[in-house]
């Protein structure tokens, strides 16, 4: 990362713009503070896809904003909403696209955030990152989502930010309620979740569903405002450096070649797999076969000795009905047994004289 930033100034008289290169320990961001107009801070509203950030700007804001309840996202792109937070000076909060979309990936819904940022130009007063406190886990999306606000933010701006769990008000009982305060506990205090981010100057607070508390989160901000840009904007600085190549989009490219990898080693599992039920099932059929021809040869065995068994006993109802064996047949077999092997010549039966 550069040691400089460029100071881009407008000069309101002349309408020119001038860019200066200044060491960034000594740069301060632009307070938005104008002769013509009153201050502005800018505070973007971030989180998952149906966390409440909908909700939140129009609790906040008093306008009517477009609160999604079903699985697809309410909001595309990003929409600034302002309202007035005292004389001469206006709140713009700017609800965010959703990471972990249906529609969209999450490159792109960045890229749909640095556009707004680099078209605007305007310095974030703070952050504010919504998780649902319904969510009984904290789950690899939850996780890669806080990863991003990271990447987005930088390690220097956490001071600046609020990390807001919701859905507070759709709590139905107290034994609910319990249970998500349990987790509200592990959440904010565990080193696995939200411990480390808020140790290192990141503020935690709950949203509970109407004007009052979304003012007091944007407040807790106001207090602190920031006066760096966010790590997001000093990349996007540099020229040459497109979304993929800022820290946020590096994280998600890595992500989804990680989720590239796990598919192709499942698909390679799966496909092994199939071919040990194809050879199994081969070796069946083989089975199957052998044992049909068994089978056949077996049944034509029985056949045969059904056939004979039926022979005889054709031969031997036909006996007893004549009375006994037929003297021609006896003597055709006798014939027969005589007949020599070698001379082909028949022995009679000799005759003695009585």
């Amino acid at each position: 990362m550069s040691k400089y930033d460029l100071v881009k100034q407008l000069d309101n008289g002349t309408g020119s713009r001038t860019i200066t290169v200044v060491p960034r320990a000594t740069y301060t961001a632009p307070s938005h503070h104008c002769s013509h107009g009153p201050r502005k801070s800018v505070i973007l509203i971030m989180g998952a896809t149906g966390v409440g950030k909908s909700s939140l700007v129009g609790a906040i804001s008093g306008q009517p904003v477009a609160v999604g309840h079903t699985l697809s996202s309410c909001t595309s792109e990003c929409q600034a909403w302002e309202y007035s937070a005292g004389p001469n000076h206006i709140v713009q909060v700017v609800d965010t696209p959703g990471f972990n979309d249906t529609k969209r990936s999450d490159i792109d819904i960045l890229s749909s955030i640095s556009s707004w940022l680099s078209l605007n130009d305007v310095s974030i007063s703070g952050v504010v990152y919504m998780h649902r406190i319904t969510d009984k886990r904290f789950t690899g999306a939850s996780r890669m989502n806080l990863n991003i606000l990271l990447g987005i933010c930088g390690e220097h701006f956490l001071p600046h930010v609020v990390l807001c769990s919701t859905m507070w008000n759709s709590i139905p009982n107290e034994q609910v309620a319990n249970e998500a305060a349990a987790r509200e506990h592990e959440l904010v205090s565990s080193a696995e979740f939200w411990g480390p981010v808020i140790g290192k100057g990141a503020k935690y607070m709950r949203y509970m569903g109407e004007e009052e508390s979304g003012r007091a989160i944007i407040k807790s901000i106001l207090e602190h405002s920031a006066t760096h840009a966010m790590a997001l904007q000093l990349e996007l600085r540099n020229p040459s450096c497109t979304v993929e190549d800022t820290e946020a989009g590096r994280l998600i490219t890595a992500e989804i070649r990680r989720k590239e990898e796990k598919l192709r080693q499942e698909r390679l599992e799966q496909e092994e797999e199939e071919r040990e039920l194809r050879e199994e099932l081969a070796l069946e059929q083989e089975a199957a076969r052998r044992e049909e021809q068994r089978q056949r040869v077996r049944e034509a065995a029985a056949a045969r000795r059904i056939e004979g068994r039926n022979t005889r006993d054709t031969r031997e109802t036909r006996d007893n009905r004549s009375g006994g064996p037929d003297p021609m047949a006896v003597m055709g077999a006798e014939v027969s047994w005589r007949l020599g092997p070698l001379t082909g010549k028949m022995n009679f039966p000799s005759f003695r004289r009585r």
